[in-house]
């Protein structure tokens, strides 16, 4: 009853962003705005209510980062095997790129928080920041490599500095270790802020559903789609963890992707 209740919640506000971008109230400007808020306040702010007052070894540990970069790479891998046929180079890279590049941060993340609560979203999030460390030099070696294009990995990791979701990541690991006391007023206005993370990914996503989408550009979607779901949840099939074995959320690692 509650999956459904959350599904609900969630058409809702899908619906929502489709009616208003249909009848025109969101336009392609306000749709930016709201996205920007989303990305640039509402998410932050979960990332840094998740994780602040968290031992640091509630949050990482050996066996999240192999099963992190695990998914990753077989997803990448997976992704190279199914488009490498593509005739087209530009095609063909953006196919491999958008199979394991998911949203785990402006859908993932808010996802997480809201099914799974807390303890969840605190580990998704350093999955989110590790994933993001990880798509970067990944992508522009992938895009260079097959398009035999010009781009600059060291800008790009520059343009890492200044990312919202690693600032408050940061921020939030940094007062964990630290010991920083965070005042209950501005924890409030974190949880505040950090509930609307999902209602306005989802009313964007809605914005700008396209109902027109034509055959040739559904099938290769359908392959894109399919290696995100297939998978992670292939890498992700273990055996139960033994007694003495500590078990994190490692279910984080293999939810959809910052934008």
């Amino acid at each position: 009853m509650v999956v459904l209740e959350q599904l609900g919640f969630m058409l809702v506000f899908l619906a929502v962003g489709a009616v208003a971008s249909g009848v025109g109230l969101l336009t392609a400007g306000r749709t930016e705005t709201l996205t920007a808020v989303a990305f640039y306040v509402a998410l932050p702010a979960l990332v840094f209510a998740s994780t602040f007052d968290r031992a640091l070894g509630e949050l990482v540990s050996p066996a999240l980062l192999v099963g992190l970069w695990a998914v990753l790479g077989v997803t990448a891998i997976a992704g190279w095997v199914v488009h490498r046929h593509r005739a087209s180079d530009a095609r063909r890279s953006v196919a491999i790129v958008q199979s394991y590049h998911g949203n785990m941060g402006f859908l993932g993340l808010p996802l997480v928080a809201v099914t799974l609560g807390g303890e969840a979203a605190a580990i998704a999030s350093v999955v989110l920041g590790l994933g993001t460390l990880t798509h970067i030099p990944v992508t522009v070696l992938t895009l260079v490599r097959i398009n035999d294009s010009d781009a600059s990995l060291a800008g790009e990791l520059r343009a890492l500095a200044t990312n919202p979701v690693l600032v408050s990541l940061a921020a939030g690991i940094a007062a964990s270790v630290g010991g920083v006391a965070v005042p209950s007023p501005a924890v409030t206005g974190l949880d505040a802020i950090s509930t609307l993370a999902l209602p306005l990914a989802l009313v964007c996503v809605g914005a700008k559903l396209d109902a027109e989408l034509s055959l040739s550009r559904l099938r290769p979607t359908t392959g894109v789609v399919l290696l995100k779901v297939v998978s992670p949840s292939s890498c992700s099939a273990s055996p139960p963890p033994s007694p003495r074995t500590s078990t994190p959320a490692n279910s984080a690692a293999t939810r959809p992707s910052p934008r």
